[in-house]
C-alpha cells in the first residue's frame, strides 16, 4: 500500500505548475478552436443532414485529441499502447459526405497542432482556413446562380421513369448531384443538388416537372456555399 501511494505521489509531482498551466491553456484554446469550426460549418456548410448535431461533436474530438497526444507525446511506450488500443475503436455511425470527414479531419487536426505545443502555428492555420472559406463563400453568394437542394417524390403510376426525370432536370441545370433515392413498389423519392443558371430556369424546370410528372411534390431548398 505505501509503494503504491508513494507512486501516486511520485507521478503527482511530475507535473510542475508550468506543465498544468500548458495544459489548461491547450484545452481553452482547443475549445475555442472546436467551437469556431462548428460556428463556421453550420454557417456555410453545404449538409443536407443535421449539422447542427453533427457539429456537437468537434469539441469532443478535438479535446480528446489533443489530451492524447500530449500525454503520450513523450512516451515511445504509451505511443505503442495507443496504436494497439485505437485498433479496437470502429465507426458505428457512417460518414455520409466527404464534407463531414473533411471537418471531422480539420478537428482532429486542430487537437493535434495544440497537443504537440505548435500553438501559434495552429492558431495562425486556423485564421487562415477560415479566411480562405470565407472569401470563397463571398464569391460565391455574388454569382447568379441558384445552388439548391430539389427534394422530388412522386407515386409510381403510369409510364413513371427516373431516367426521364433526370433528362429534365439536366437539361435545365449546369451542374446535378443525386444526393439520395428511396423508391418502393408505390412511391420513388429523390433528393438532388442542382445549380440553375437564374430564376427564369429554375421556373422552367419547374414547370417541366410538373408537366411531365403531374402527381409529384417538390421543395426547394436554398444551399449555403462557401
Amino acid at each position: 500500500m505505501n509503494e503504491i501511494v508513494g507512486y501516486l505521489r511520485e507521478a503527482n509531482g511530475m507535473m510542475s505548475a508550468t506543465e498544468g498551466g500548458v495544459l489548461i491553456r491547450n484545452i481553452l484554446l482547443t475549445a475555442v478552436s472546436s467551437e469556431i469550426i462548428a460556428f463556421v460549418y453550420i454557417k456555410f456548410g453545404n449538409s443536407i443532414s443535421d449539422k447542427k448535431s453533427f457539429a456537437k461533436n468537434f469539441f469532443l474530438i478535438s479535446v480528446t485529441t489533443m489530451l492524447v497526444i500530449t500525454f503520450i507525446k513523450g512516451s515511445l511506450a504509451l505511443s505503442l499502447g495507443l496504436v494497439g488500443a485505437l485498433s479496437i475503436i470502429r465507426f458505428r455511425t457512417a460518414i455520409k459526405e466527404p464534407e463531414e470527414l473533411a471537418f471531422l479531419f480539420f478537428t482532429i487536426g486542430i487537437g493535434l497542432g495544440y497537443g504537440s505545443g505548435y500553438v501559434l502555428l495552429t492558431v495562425l492555420a486556423l485564421g487562415l482556413v477560415l479566411l480562405i472559406l470565407f472569401i470563397k463563400w463571398r464569391v460565391a453568394k455574388k454569382s447568379d446562380d441558384q445552388n439548391l437542394f430539389i427534394n422530388f417524390s412522386t407515386p409510381k403510376e403510369g409510364n413513371f421513369s427516373a431516367e426521364d426525370l433526370m433528362g429534365v432536370l439536366k437539361q435545365h441545370t449546369s451542374s446535378l448531384n443525386l444526393k439520395r433515392m428511396d423508391e418502393s413498389q408505390q412511391r420513388f423519392e429523390a433528393t438532388f443538388n442542382a445549380t440553375f443558371s437564374g430564376i427564369k430556369e429554375l421556373n422552367h424546370c419547374k414547370d417541366t416537372i410538373l408537366s411531365n410528372f403531374p402527381e409529384s411534390d417538390l421543395t426547394y431548398v436554398e444551399v449555403e456555399n462557401y
